[in-house]
This record gives C-alpha cells, structure tokens and sequence, in this order.
C-alpha cells in the first residue's frame, strides 16, 4: 500500500487537506483533481491505483467523470472508484454504482475507514489488526460547538501547526461559503444554494463542527425541495452558529499560539 498511487478528487480545500493528511501519513502523496474534468485528465497521465472520487463538484461531478473513465478504460486495467460522498442514503449509493463506481466513503473522513477501503481495494496484505490497534477509540466528548474525539483524530496525523493552518482555512472557506449562500439565496438559485449548503456540511464534520454541520444539513435539505424561503428564515441561526464555532476555535490553544507565533 505505501506506493500506491492514489488520485484524490475533491475541491474543497478543507476535505482535501484532511484526506491528504491522513493518507501521506501512510507515506502516500496523492495526486490532487479538483474537479471531474480534471480527474480525468490525472487519471489518463497518471494512470493511478485507485481513484478516491468526489460525488458533488463543479464543472464536472464525479458522477459523469466515472462514467467517463469507464468508457475509456482497457477492460484488463479497470481502476477502482470509490465514492467520496456527504450522504448514505439508498439511493446515493445506487447513484454510486450505476456510474461505474465500485464503493463508497461517507464523508466525514475516518483514518481507519480510508485504511480499510485502501486495504481491499488494493489487495494488499498489511496487518489490518495492527493497524488498527495504532489508531486510538476516545470515548466522545462534545464542546458546545466542537467536537473532541474529531479533533483527536485529527491530531493523530496533524501536528499542531498543520491542524491550526486546517482550522484557520476552515474558518475562512466557512465565512465565504455563508456569504455566497446569501448571495445564492438573492438570486433565487436553488442548486447553487444546495451545493454551498452540502459543502459547509461536509467540511464541518470534518473539523468536528458538528451543531454547524447539522444546520447547513438542514439547510441542504430545504434547497434539495425547493424551499428557499424557509432557509433565509434559517440563516440567522446559521450564522449565529458559525460566530459561536469560530470563537471556540479561536479560543483553541494552538490557534493562540498561531497569533502569538
């Protein structure tokens, strides 16, 4: 598994920092697409070992760009596509598999879960068990506005200057994704408003900004049925709660230390 190529696709940049994180902890640097067009174009000149695929993106979502490369593949070099998604639902997964995908991550990203996926896809034969055992279970303990056992996690394969450049990122890419969904919600654009909704969701599970996460899930789903008016009822709440998820990460030892440093 340690030479494995492994092609990530995903354009927010805080799920892309999480991923390769975790995966050049294995001594795995991933070869980086931002969206489905350009993960064919990696795909073609890198021809890498397993694709790890965004589902939501724009351009080009990873839907079409799995059926693209299936279409052009040589049947005796298939490489396994497995589905980075925000949802686990019946009917994403069949979503999933009926674009030539061969299996999901749900999103957000678990060390051991990648490992697996890597392991089986990859048919190789590490000590699983082992690995496993390297990797601490935390009982859970919540902040009002940040989850503990996530950031945990995160500090397995994040030193504390990488995590406080993850969180600072996440913060500012939050900020902007709120402000653009005002924009979205201005102009009516209901698929604009669910995609901004879906990636502020995703990113805060990853940092462990779970209260933050739950609302922009709420709010995915109002624009998933059309409701736009219940979700400008519904921005007050969400920015009261990116304020209050900011402050306590600002008030985070690390990030003191990143203003003091």
């Amino acid at each position: 598994m340690l030479n494995a190529k492994v092609l990530l696709v995903e354009d927010n940049d805080v799920n892309q920092l999480v991923a390769s994180a975790i995966l050049e902890q294995w001594a795995i640097k991933p070869i980086i697409a931002r969206d489905g067009t350009e993960a064919i174009d990696k795909w073609r000149e890198h021809q890498p070992d397993i694709i790890l695929m965004d589902c939501q993106m724009p351009i080009m979502d990873g839907y079409e760009a799995s059926r693209q490369i299936r279409a052009n593949e040589p049947a005796q070099k298939r490489v396994p596509i497995i589905a980075l998604t925000a949802n686990s639902m019946h009917g994403d997964r069949e979503k999933c598999f009926s674009a030539g995908m061969d299996d999901y991550l749900t999103k957000p990203f678990k060390e051991e879960d990648i490992y697996k996926m890597l392991q089986k896809w990859l048919d190789k034969t590490a000590d699983t068990a082992e690995a496993e055992s390297a990797m601490s279970a935390n009982a859970e303990t919540d902040t009002p506005f940040m989850n503990e056992t996530t950031l945990d996690n995160l500090r397995q394969f994040l030193n504390e200057e990488k995590l406080s450049l993850l969180l600072a990122r996440y913060i500012d890419d939050s900020a902007n994704l709120i402000q653009q969904l005002q924009v979205a919600l201005e102009m009516d654009n209901q698929a604009e408003a669910r995609r901004l909704a879906h990636s502020l969701k995703s990113t805060s599970a990853n940092v462990g900004a779970l209260p933050l996460s739950e609302l922009a899930k709420d709010v995915e789903g109002l624009a998933r049925d059309g409701d736009l008016k219940q979700i400008r009822s519904s921005l007050p709440e969400l920015g009261q709660c990116f304020a209050q998820t900011q402050m306590a990460i600002e008030s985070m030892e690390i990030m003191r230390k990143r203003k003091t440093g």
